[in-house]
C-alpha cells in the first residue's frame, strides 16, 4: 500500500492548448478584414474577363455573361457555363488582334472602289492611307474638290467606331518652292487641319475624337532617292486608334 501511494499521478490538463485560442482568433479577424475589402471593392469586369479567359479556354469551357446589379448599383457577372471542346489557349492580345482586322476588313471592303485608298493595320491601330498628291494640290493645304466623294465614304465608315482620329500629315524631303509655308512642317501640319475640319463637318464627329500632325518628311515609308519614293512617301494617314493618342 505504501508503494502505491507514493506514486505521482500526472494530471493532463482538459481542453485545447491556450495557443490554439489565440490562434483562432488571429484568423477570424484576418477573415473578417479581408471580407471588408472585398465588400469596399468594384469587381470590373473586363479585368475578370481578361483573367479567366485563358482558364476557361485552356478547360474547354465557354460561358455566356448576364449583367445583374446588387442592392449597391454594381454589376454582377453571373456565368452560366457549357462543357465545349478543349482549345489551345490563344497568345495574349489575340482577341484584341482579331477584332482589328475584323474592322480593317470592313473598312476595306466598304472602300474596295477608291483605287487610290489604302487600308492596313499594325495590330493595334487601323490606317487608312491616301496619297497627298490626290488629297492636295501641289503644295498647298487645301483640299482637291475629286477627293470629297472619296474623304466622304472614308469619314462614314469613321463613324462607325468609336475611335480617336489621328490625321498624320507626310511630305518628301523636296525644299518648298511656295513661299505660303515656312517649311514642310507648316505645311503638312495645315494638311492635316484641313482634313480633321472636313471629317468633322462631313461626319458630325466630336472634335475631342481629333488629333492632327504634321510629320514633314521625318517619317519615310521609303528612302526618297527616286520621284516615285518621293510620292509614296508624300501621303495622309488617317489612323483610328482605340486609346487616346
Amino acid at each position: 500500500m505504501g508503494a502505491d501511494n507514493s506514486k505521482k499521478r500526472t494530471l493532463i490538463p482538459a481542453g485545447a492548448p491556450a495557443w490554439v485560442v489565440t490562434f483562432a482568433d488571429m484568423m477570424s479577424i484576418l477573415l473578417c478584414f479581408f471580407i471588408m475589402l472585398l465588400s469596399m471593392s468594384e469587381p470590373k469586369r473586363e479585368k475578370f474577363q481578361d483573367a479567366s479567359g485563358s482558364m476557361r479556354n485552356a478547360f474547354g469551357i465557354h460561358n455566356t455573361y448576364v449583367e445583374e446589379r446588387s442592392p449597391m448599383n454594381e454589376k454582377i457577372v453571373n456565368q452560366q457555363f457549357a462543357q465545349s471542346p478543349a482549345k489551345p489557349v490563344p497568345a495574349n492580345g489575340t482577341a484584341t488582334l482579331a477584332m482589328i482586322d475584323a474592322e480593317t476588313d470592313e473598312i476595306l471592303n466598304a472602300l474596295k472602289t477608291e483605287k487610290d485608298v489604302e487600308v492596313l493595320n499594325d495590330g493595334k491601330d487601323i490606317i487608312i492611307r491616301l496619297p497627298a498628291d490626290v488629297v492636295f494640290a501641289n503644295e498647298q493645304a487645301s483640299l482637291q474638290k475629286s477627293v470629297l466623294p472619296t474623304l466622304k465614304k472614308i469619314t462614314a465608315e469613321v463613324t462607325k467606331l468609336n475611335k480617336y482620329i489621328v490625321v498624320s500629315s507626310h511630305s518628301d524631303n523636296q525644299d518648298l518652292k511656295t513661299k505660303a509655308y515656312r517649311s514642310k512642317w507648316d505645311l503638312t501640319s495645315a494638311r492635316s487641319v484641313t482634313v480633321a475640319l472636313a471629317m468633322m463637318k462631313l461626319g458630325n464627329i466630336d472634335a475631342k475624337r481629333f488629333t492632327t500632325i504634321g510629320q514633314a518628311d521625318t517619317r519615310p515609308i521609303l528612302e526618297n532617292s527616286s520621284a516615285k519614293n518621293q510620292a509614296k512617301n508624300r501621303r495622309l494617314d488617317i489612323v483610328l486608334k482605340n486609346e487616346a493618342p
